[in-house]
């Protein structure tokens, strides 16, 4: 976690400096494929694989690493950072120290959203040929609120009526955070597909939505992963 934090705050914007972007069009839809594969199989074997949901967490930090290289710094917002450290950290913390058959439901849950979320990645990183038909980003994101807000009940639901609850400080520690990204997530939405209208330039009028949406597909903004 040292080196992530490391690289994508010091060291990979100081080596990409007087660098011209790197396109990686060859490796981001091979990248994003194995995490739609891998998503997918660790929905189908998590209940007696658990510890690949860990291995998975630690690849995804490659997507920051991705975002350094491509120059697009712009993307590693607190959001995006917090994101991947605590899902790494707490992957590990809550299967090494308090494991319960909550982290199944979880687990589970935030696989099949990231075979959604990295099948869209895959398809925007072919380039614009298939810009059209990427429409479907903020529901991504709607996904993602939909996770926290059933996880957000489902963790203090655990703590009172399962047979096998986690800790009491760690189901609230969860719950917290889970409360915290339906924030951060849901500011996110707001700013990226707000459907205020304001002019354009050339006196048209253009909803901040509509803009942000065609920044994305470019990969400019918008894109927490």
């Amino acid at each position: 976690m040292a080196m992530y934090l490391l690289f994508v705050l010091k060291i990979g914007p100081n080596v990409m400096k007087h660098r011209m972007p790197l396109e990686l069009s060859s490796v981001l839809p091979v990248y994003n494929a194995v995490q739609v594969g891998l998503s997918a199989y660790l929905a189908y074997r998590i209940l007696t694989h658990i510890w690949f949901y860990f291995i998975a967490k630690v690849t995804e930090l490659l997507d920051t690493v991705f975002i350094i290289l491509r120059k697009k710094e712009k993307q590693v917002s607190f959001l995006h950072i917090y994101h991947h450290s605590l899902m790494m950290l707490g992957s590990w913390a809550f299967l090494k120290y308090a494991p319960s058959e909550n982290v199944i439901f979880s687990g589970f849950l935030n696989c099949v959203v990231h075979v959604v979320m990295y099948s869209y990645y895959g398809l925007a990183a072919l380039g614009p040929r298939v810009a059209p038909y990427l429409w479907w980003k903020k529901y991504i994101t709607t996904f993602q609120i939909i996770q926290f807000v059933t996880l957000a009940v489902h963790f203090p639901a655990s703590l009172l009526l399962t047979a096998c609850p986690p800790p009491r400080a760690v189901g609230v520690f969860i719950t917290m955070n889970l409360l915290f990204f339906m924030y951060l997530f849901g500011d996110f939405y707001r700013k990226c597909y707000s459907g205020k209208r304001r002019k354009s330039e050339g006196g048209e009028e253009k909803s901040v939505g509509e803009e942000r949406k065609v920044l994305a597909l470019s990969g400019n903004v918008c894109t927490p992963q």
